[in-house]
């Protein structure tokens, strides 16, 4: 379908890592680092909208994947 050399599919794949690195990052903060979450009211929520952003990007990073070729 596309090539993986192709310009819009490599900025799509550092877009999707991107979104998965921050959601890792916020994810390790909550979880390890409970004196960087002091002004959060909700962290519960915080944690489900990064969850769904990294489960997001993992699956939109499969998707791409499959669609493309080596060439």
């Amino acid at each position: 379908m596309v090539s993986k050399n192709n310009p819009f599919y490599k900025a799509a794949v550092q877009h999707f890592t991107a979104k998965k690195q921050e959601a890792l990052a916020v994810l390790e903060m909550y979880f390890n680092n409970s004196m960087a979450v002091g002004d959060h009211s909700n962290i519960l929520q915080e944690i489900v909208e990064h969850t769904k952003m990294l489960a997001e990007a993992e699956e939109s990073l499969v998707v791409l994947d499959h669609y493309a070729d080596d060439t």
